[in-house]
């Protein structure tokens, strides 16, 4: 690791370690819903230094998502969600790769993207769209 990863992760290496960090930079997991429960895990994970994200969500930023959603801010009214959150977690960790879809989750899709990742985060925040 570089010295400045040592120093970006230093207060997590103690508890996971070089070889868990090293772990971590190569994970990939994907974010159903990038909502209240899905923002906060994309951010903790993008901080982590966890390797690739992929986020799905179609939707777009409503005001109401303000209060609980962390990755959006007034500015961000009307765009939509997956492009506003590539840009802020590359914003707090250009080393993350972050792949979108900018639509629903279907089956077809569900199938493809799973077999990509390490673990996927169900993050969807209504019955109907489970």
């Amino acid at each position: 690791m570089s010295k400045p990863e040592t120093e970006r992760y230093a207060r997590q290496i103690p508890i996971i370690g070089v070889k868990g960090q090293r772990r971590l930079s190569t994970a990939s997991v994907l974010i159903v819903g990038v909502g209240g429960l899905g923002s906060a895990v994309a951010l903790y994970l993008t901080a982590m230094g966890v390797g690739k994200l992929i986020l799905i969500d179609d939707g777009s930023v409503e005001l109401s998502n303000l209060n609980r959603q962390i990755l959006y801010s007034l500015q961000d009214l009307g765009l939509k969600k997956v492009e506003v959150a590539r840009s802020r977690l590359r914003e707090l960790n250009p080393h993350v790769t972050i792949e979108t879809y900018d639509q629903r989750l279907d089956e077809v899709l569900a199938i493809e993207l799973v077999k990509r990742v390490d673990v996927a985060v169900d993050a969807l925040d209504n019955w109907e769209s489970r």
